[in-house]
């Protein structure tokens, strides 16, 4: 198993995740894509939106720590929009399918009633600068970078 995981946390779509053993009641979820700056498609997202539920169910868990280290997110991997041959199902996978996971990701932090806290290194484009904003509290270290480049990359913002 891969140094970034510690003992008895998962590593699943792109995200680390499991309780604390060293912080009773924490339980955290760190992007992990390293190849694509913690770039985000519909299955993290998904698992994302599984994880906040589940730990909001969890007794045990007092506070959500979202991060993904030294980079915090790149935001959406364009390159899963693109990656279907058919114009008329990318067309539809980006109108529904992504949008809805999106969405059902940001209800998902927006209403979690326990804290969910962020912390934020490096950047936090597009999707990842908007789910900052559906959370408890964010830290964010001085020099990281945050853009919305929606229009520069041809999609709407959400």
């Amino acid at each position: 198993m891969s140094q970034d995981i510690p003992p008895g946390y998962k590593l699943e779509s792109q995200l680390i995740y499991g309780k604390s053993q060293s912080h009773p009641g924490l339980f955290e979820i760190k992007f992990h894509n390293p190849k694509k700056k913690n770039a985000i498609g519909t299955p993290p997202e998904k698992l994302l939106t599984e994880l906040v539920k589940q730990a909001e169910e969890d007794n045990d868990i007092k506070v959500i720590l979202l991060h993904g280290g030294k980079y915090f997110s790149s935001g959406n991997d364009i390159s899963l929009f693109i990656k279907s041959g058919d114009p008329d199902e990318k067309k539809a996978a980006a109108k529904y399918g992504v949008q809805k996971v999106m969405v059902d990701m940001l209800f998902a932090l927006c209403f979690c009633k326990k804290p969910i806290v962020a912390v934020v290194r490096g950047a936090a484009l597009g999707i990842a600068f908007t789910l900052l904003s559906h959370v408890t509290l964010v830290y964010v270290a001085p020099d990281v970078k945050m853009r919305t480049p929606f229009m520069e990359s041809g999609q709407s913002p959400e």
